[in-house]
């Protein structure tokens, strides 16, 4: 008999550790093969579920957020910087441009065809108002002068206003709408011209109070009036009878 074979002593090699991580994968997927796949009565698949979406509320925008906090602080007035530091004089003269503004729009757009229509049975065309305006003013421009030197007031009362408006009718009745829209304006331009040329002090003379003040505060009424009457009749209105005086 042949002696029996001692043990060599020595021990089987490891694997690498790559190659067990590698072996424990490749048993992971062949037991993930074998398990039974959930079908639907009929054979089949069931739809995998679907991970719930979760609702992330948005940010409002930037430009969102400005608009919103515009809205909760109060609108600043209109040029309010420039009246805080206006003088006496400005305020009037301010005044009065923005009533001839208002008076301009009134008729702004206004044919020559619809500018013989009267406002209202009874009442002037757009185009005698306009007329009316240019003729107080025209005669205001004298007064101008007086009332800064004198400290007198145009001796002009309502009856004398109602008396002269037929008259002043009869005068200017051969001027055409675009004429008279031309005269308006170069009247009330040589009238702003001589009221720029007077001082601002004292500033007493720009108030109501006194007959400058006054007499700019008149003409800034008087273009509004007219600015009314003329814009409620465009949107289908009845002239006011109490307000007018023609």
């Amino acid at each position: 008999m042949s002696p029996a074979k001692k043990p060599s002593g020595k021990r089987p090699a490891r694997k690498s550790a790559s190659k067990q991580a590698a072996a424990r994968r490749s048993a992971a997927r062949k037991s993930a093969a074998k398990r039974p796949v959930a079908r639907r009565p009929g054979g089949k698949r069931a739809p995998k579920k679907k991970p719930a979406l979760k609702l992330v509320r948005r940010s409002k925008p930037r430009a969102a957020k400005a608009r919103a906090g515009a809205r909760k602080r109060p609108a600043a007035k209109p040029f309010a910087g420039a009246l805080a530091t206006a003088t006496a004089k400005d305020l009037a003269l301010f005044d009065l441009v923005r009533a001839r503004v208002e008076l301009s729009a009134a008729v702004q757009g206004m044919t020559a065809a619809s500018a013989e229509v009267p406002i209202a049975d009874g009442k002037w065309s757009p185009r005698q108002v306009v007329l009316h305006v240019y003729y107080w003013d025209r005669e205001m421009l004298p007064w101008v002068e007086k009332t800064y030197q004198r400290g007198i007031r145009p001796p002009h009362t309502m009856d004398d206003i109602l008396a002269e408006n037929e008259s002043s009718q009869r005068e200017l009745a051969g001027h055409d709408w675009e004429t008279a829209k031309r005269m308006l304006q170069q009247a009330r331009e040589a009238l702003i011209e001589a009221l720029q040329s007077l001082p601002e002090e004292p500033a007493e003379i720009w108030t109501s109070e006194h007959p400058l003040g006054w007499l700019v505060r008149i003409l800034s009424k008087h273009d509004r009036h007219h600015a009314g009457r003329l814009k409620q009749a465009r949107a289908g209105g009845t002239p006011s009878e109490t307000a007018s005086h023609t």
